[in-house]
């Protein structure tokens, strides 16, 4: 028995032709996750976040953003590891420091959103997302290697103040 080619990189051009449908998974009728549906496991309900991590260079600043339909699991579990990271990295720099409090403040309010949800009811197995099942809650945000570090960055202001008083 033969198994239709599953899309590979050389694909992805027929497959966005052809509205999403490539025939290796259309046979299977598969598809991707619709409106209302996380992007992760497929679960209900869920809401349409955009979550930010920052990173602060000396002068310069990068971000990153995760847009999509997340689930309550899916979307803290996300909201803790971009959060993690920029609190780990949006300090470092000039204005960095300042545009981090923003970044992280509209995190949280996507978090507070996304904490009204009930957990996922369950998940429509005809969709084609990366996980079975919402992901699992990990260590909470206090319990992450970010927050250390930005209970660091703190005690050198401290010090640095004390030093120059």
């Amino acid at each position: 028995m033969s198994y239709p080619e599953w899309p590979t990189a050389s694909t992805r051009d027929q497959y966005l032709a052809a509205g999403g449908a490539y025939e290796g998974v259309a046979s299977y009728g598969r598809r991707p996750a619709g409106p209302g549906k996380c992007v992760l496991c497929a679960g209900v309900p869920a809401i349409p976040v955009t979550l930010r991590r920052q990173q602060g260079l000396v002068l310069l600043m990068r971000f990153w953003d995760r847009s999509g339909t997340y689930c309550r699991n899916c979307g803290i579990e996300t909201f803790r590891q971009v959060q993690n990271a920029s609190i780990a990295g949006g300090w470092w720099g000039v204005l960095a420091f300042f545009v981090n409090i923003s970044t992280l403040a509209r995190n949280a309010y996507a978090y507070w959103k996304l904490r009204a949800l009930p957990q996922a009811l369950g998940r429509d197995n005809s969709v084609i997302v990366p996980n079975h099942a919402p992901l699992p809650l990990g260590p909470p945000l206090i319990a992450r290697w970010g927050f250390a570090v930005a209970l660091l960055i703190l005690a050198m202001w401290v010090v640095v103040a004390n030093v120059v008083d």
